[in-house]
């Protein structure tokens, strides 16, 4: 696992080995706790994994920006995204770089 990179089947690769299930099994775990996550924010609530982070839905105002080639102003719609608040452990992992 020294790759800077995992993609979902490393994970659930990774996962397999380190419990000893079912690769099918862990992978039908992460495609399904994937699908609850999704299902969660779609709905406008929150995923909270104390330690690990939050999962939940911003509102970004609409605002003025500018094209960088051309210098044109562009107007930018409000829109909701998906924030990624990292908990206690993952900002501690992030310090120790």
């Amino acid at each position: 696992m020294s790759e800077k990179i995992m993609s979902r089947s490393d994970v659930v690769s990774a996962i397999a080995q380190n419990t000893e299930l079912p690769h099918s099994s862990v992978e039908a775990v992460v495609k399904e706790y994937e699908a609850v996550v999704a299902r969660q924010l779609e709905a406008g609530g929150e995923i909270r994994l104390p330690g690990f982070a939050t999962f939940k839905i911003s509102e970004r105002s609409a605002r003025e920006a500018r094209n960088p080639r051309t210098g044109e102003a562009l107007s930018v719609a409000a829109r909701s995204v998906v924030r990624f608040v990292p908990g206690k452990t993952l900002k501690e992992i992030g310090a120790a770089k």
